[in-house]
């Protein structure tokens, strides 16, 4: 018994001091990519993170190679997005992340509150890792349930 208990402790212990995780939207990435407005206030707020708490949906990765395969130079955009994303860990979208997806559209979709089926897979993929959504697009992602939302590209008074 008293070794059920110390694990007890120790499983409260380590959920106590458990990084935030921080995963970052396309928006956000790309903001980084092509040093747009704000990104030195990302890129200072990346730096005081540990790698463990950084990062990227496989959701976005898509989005990103999408990105480059549409560039007027698709080899000089992958370098630029590369370099950014050697930052971040990139996390597969896996069967919990699917099960949040279903959760979030059968709680949506009946109340006309839909949003685009990339940002319900990166909304559902960052809900199912208790991690904290930083994006451009707080409006949409808002509206999903249980999720914790922040943009880091825009000052309160923006």
């Amino acid at each position: 018994m008293d070794g059920r208990a110390s694990r007890r402790r120790a499983q409260a212990a380590s959920q106590e001091t458990a990084p935030v995780i921080y995963m970052f939207d396309t928006n956000v990435v790309s903001a980084l990519v092509h040093l747009r407005r704000g990104f030195e206030n990302i890129a200072h707020r990346i730096d005081a993170l540990g790698l463990e708490q950084r990062v990227v949906s496989a959701i976005t990765l898509s989005e990103l190679h999408t990105m480059i395969a549409k560039a007027d130079e698709p080899q000089a955009k992958t370098v630029r997005v590369w370099r950014v994303l050697l930052n971040f860990r990139i996390e597969d979208f896996g069967e919990h992340a699917a099960l949040h997806v279903g959760q979030i559209r059968a709680d949506l979709e009946p109340r006309g509150m839909k949003i685009g089926p990339l940002d319900t897979l990166i909304a559902a993929h960052a809900r199912s890792l208790d991690a904290v959504l930083v994006t451009d697009n707080v409006r949409e992602f808002s509206r999903v349930p249980g999720l914790t939302v922040e943009n880091w590209l825009r000052r309160p008074a923006d």
